[in-house]
């Protein structure tokens, strides 16, 4: 009986000593911002230690702390004027797992996604009103991709592209008729990138009209240095002009 007792001693030592490590390392990983990591190692010190108070207030803290390092980043996103991307930081935090006493930090999540959602419809909608169909197109689709799984937004994205294809296709027609052969080349060719699909005979059509009228200017870069500044390689420098001219190109 007594060498049950020891044994049994013996091994909640143990089993003790197992969870206090893997506690300290989670409140290492805190520390240093790898949350997730942490979650995983206090989740191993609750798994030798049921009920561990320490290993369970190290993961709600851990828990919080990385949903909320995500609310920063969407918050740096819409700084940025990046909308889509601010809505898809907000949704990676909604499916990160809280405590059910984070009301608040839940309710925070909610507001950026409507705020993201919101905000980008209303960048979609400036843009066409400039007639930056193609850009709008752009956005609206990387709202689908940040929030996937969402047919509203993919019908709403799917009208952006559609109206974006008609724009290109009549200003085509307006710059043909007008003697635009350039514009009209690009006009088609944006469409065709909209709707996925490779440049047509009419793309190809319009752009040799353009090159039997049109001629492309060579750029002709020379560096001067300040007064005072010595040259250490002329050749090199003429030969760094000759790169840029032809990147320009």
């Amino acid at each position: 009986m007594k060498r049950l007792v020891w044994v049994l001693c013996l091994f909640g030592l143990l089993v003790g000593c197992a969870g206090r490590e893997f506690i300290a390392r989670g409140d290492e990983l805190v520390e240093r911002g790898r949350y997730q990591e942490a979650i995983r190692a206090y989740e191993q010190a609750l798994q030798v230690s049921p009920g561990n108070s320490a290993a369970e207030d190290g993961r709600k803290n851990a828990r919080r702390q990385a949903v909320e390092a995500e609310l920063s980043k969407g918050q740096e996103a819409i700084t940025r004027k990046d909308y889509a991307g601010a809505l898809r930081r907000a949704l990676t935090a909604r499916k990160m797992p809280l405590d059910l006493d984070e009301v608040e930090l839940k309710r925070s999540i909610d507001r950026m996604i409507s705020s993201a959602a919101k905000e980008a419809e209303k960048r979609v909608d400036q843009l066409i009103a400039r007639n930056h169909f193609y850009e709008a197109a752009m956005v609206a689709e990387e709202i689908v991709i940040a929030s996937p799984g969402v047919s509203s937004r993919e019908e709403w994205a799917g009208s952006i592209r559609n109206q974006a294809v008609t724009f290109y296709k009549e200003r085509a027609e307006t710059a043909r008729a007008a003697g635009l052969h350039g514009a009209a080349a690009l006009s088609l060719a944006m469409g065709a990138q909209l709707e996925e699909v490779k440049p047509t005979e009419a793309v190809r059509a319009a752009w040799r009209q353009f090159t039997k009228t049109g001629a492309i200017g060579v750029p002709n870069l020379k560096f001067v240095p300040a007064d005072g500044v010595k040259i250490p390689d002329e050749e090199l420098l003429l030969k760094l002009g000759d790169d840029v001219g032809a990147a320009l190109i």
